[in-house]
């Protein structure tokens, strides 16, 4: 549990601070990472493809 917890703060540091407001998502980002044991092509292709919708004005 230390190593995790140590790792996140490592995740966090570059950011140099995080707002509390925002804290769950960084830790959630930083989850997401940790679980992730190895780089796929499916992983690639989630990144690189935008999860926004256009709505019309």
């Amino acid at each position: 549990m230390e190593g995790i917890w140590t790792g996140l703060r490592n995740f966090l540091s570059p950011f140099r601070g995080v707002h509390k407001e925002y804290l769950a998502q960084y830790v959630a980002m930083f989850e997401w990472a940790h679980n992730l044991k190895r780089i796929t092509d499916h992983f690639l292709r989630v990144l690189r493809i935008p999860r926004f919708i256009c709505l019309p004005t």
